[in-house]
């Protein structure tokens, strides 16, 4: 397994973790929640895969926009979304489509879970997002 071979303070750059401050636009389910979820019912470690929640409420928000299944309604929809996911503000910018997402950088640190390696937030500028571990510098 890949992760097995990974070494303390190998890092980058990540879209989701659990400890983000978000909460999803249907139901209010945070992003600790979801990773609890996924954890208890997969008896796995959480995965940025789970970020994949938000393009599914984007998905869903467009189409309560454009209020049709209507292809045509639906892209004339886009540049109408602004709201907060379980990822954060989604906000599509008609000239890029896409929305912007925070940035923050991320370092593998050794636990003493079955998974071994999780992924920590050691940096970002924007200040809603708080580091869940100190960087691991100089390496170890």
């Amino acid at each position: 397994m890949l992760l097995s071979l990974i070494k303390p303070s190998i890092s980058c750059m990540s879209l989701w973790h659990p400890s983000l401050p978000y909460k999803s636009f249907y139901g209010g389910r945070t992003c600790a929640s979801l990773a609890d979820e996924w954890m208890s019912e997969t008896g796995k470690a959480w995965t940025e895969m789970l970020s994949t929640y938000s393009w599914a409420e984007t998905a869903c928000r467009v189409i309560e926009i454009a209020e049709s299944l209507d292809p045509e309604k639906i892209n004339q929809a886009f540049p109408n979304v602004d709201f907060m996911s379980i990822s954060g503000r989604v906000k599509i910018i008609p000239e890029y489509h896409c929305s912007p997402s925070p940035f923050y950088v991320i370092q593998w640190v050794k636990t003493n879970k079955p998974w071994v390696w999780e992924a920590e937030i050691v940096w970002c500028a924007d200040p809603s997002i708080k580091p869940t571990h100190d960087i691991i510098f100089p390496l170890p």
